[in-house]
């Protein structure tokens, strides 16, 4: 899995998968900027993944 989004009327969930044994939760409210937060998420699961690899690699 890659990502999954789902669009309520009060808002947004999104969850992305961060490496190979983690998924990223995110809850917005239905003022969520999608190009911006599609733009953004890349960058943050890089920096939470390099944390992650570190502790599969101990």
């Amino acid at each position: 899995m890659r990502e999954v989004s789902a669009r309520c009327s009060t808002g947004n969930v999104v969850v992305t998968a961060v490496g190979d044994r983690v998924l990223l939760a995110v809850v917005t409210d239905d003022g969520l900027d999608t190009a911006a937060f599609r733009r953004e998420m890349p960058g943050v699961v890089r920096e939470l993944g390099h944390p992650l690899d570190a502790d599969i690699a101990s």
